[in-house]
């Protein structure tokens, strides 16, 4: 009888043993509370308490891959853990752009580290992770931003550059232009009228005993019969007497002092009258050149 009893018990010491190590395997064999620690060069470090060999302390590139910009971590184990719990810490400056794990997670920032915290149950262990390094990416862009910005920037330089000789060009000639064509204005007209009535002139010569000096002064004056009143003035003042100085002709003009060097600069500027340095005023006189021509 007790042969009996004892071959019951050991069949329900069997049964029980199977039923548990079935129950256990079930929910499985492993657990983990681990740190995982990520280098920037995808150097992958894993401690903490876990009876599952490969996180037992292990420092390790096989968990990470790159291709371009982006890297990836890939902790994949095909066991059941009865629990686990994860720290992962990713390098500075890191954008996660895709992550698969267990639901229960949380994000936290820790001495400028994204840290990802998961926690799972009766579950295999899996750790998806895909990031980047925001600074490689904003240098590349920037990078060519900056090379795009250079390219403009010179030949935006150089368009002002040529723009500023060419006006300088043009307004060189332009000025060249005008002091010629203002003593030259003055002879072609002459000469046209000279050639339409040239007997004209010469009996007027004759009869009212003018000289040649006269006769252009007075196509002077109708040449530059355009000028402002007060340079015409000046012109006439000038026809009468060959030379004056600046301060006698602010007298007979009656007008600002400033006003009178102004027209006077105007005219000399024009190649019309000369001014000459006399003590501490000037001398002013037609430009005979224009006149014996």
């Amino acid at each position: 009888m007790f042969a009996l009893f004892l071959k019951k018990l050991v069949t329900y010491i069997v049964i029980f043993s199977s039923f548990f190590f079935l129950f256990q395997s079930s929910f499985g064999n492993y657990y983990a509370d681990v740190e995982i620690i990520v280098s920037e060069t995808g150097l992958v470090t894993i401690n903490g308490i876990t009876n599952y060999e490969d996180f037992q302390d292990i420092q390790t590139h096989k968990y990470t891959s790159k291709n371009g910009e982006m890297w990836l971590l890939n902790i994949s184990v095909d066991e059941v853990f009865s629990d686990y719990l994860f720290r992962l810490i990713l390098p500075e400056n890191v954008a996660v752009n895709y992550i698969k794990t267990t639901p229960n997670i949380r994000f936290e920032t820790i001495d400028s580290k994204l840290n990802i915290v998961g926690v799972g149950q009766n579950r295999k262990f899996e750790l998806l992770v895909q990031y980047s390094f925001q600074d490689e990416i904003l240098g590349d862009s920037s990078q060519n931003y900056f090379n795009d910005l250079q390219l403009v920037i010179l030949v935006i330089l150089i368009i002002i550059l040529f723009s500023i000789l060419m006006m300088y060009i043009l307004a060189m000639r332009k000025n060249s232009l005008t002091k010629h064509l203002v003593g030259k204005s003055l002879i072609d007209n002459i000469e046209k009228e000279n050639i339409n009535d040239g007997e004209n002139v010469v009996d007027d010569i004759n009869n009212n005993n003018q000289n040649k000096d006269d006769l252009y002064k007075q196509k002077l004056k109708e040449e530059y019969s355009y000028l402002p009143l007060r340079q015409r003035e000046i012109i006439s003042i000038l026809c009468e007497e060959d030379q004056i100085t600046q301060r006698v002709l602010e007298k007979r003009l009656n007008i600002p002092k400033s006003s009178v060097s102004r027209n006077v600069h105007s005219l000399v500027i024009k190649n019309i009258i000369i001014k000459k340095e006399s003590g501490n005023t000037n001398v002013l006189e037609l430009n005979k050149e224009l006149i014996n021509k």
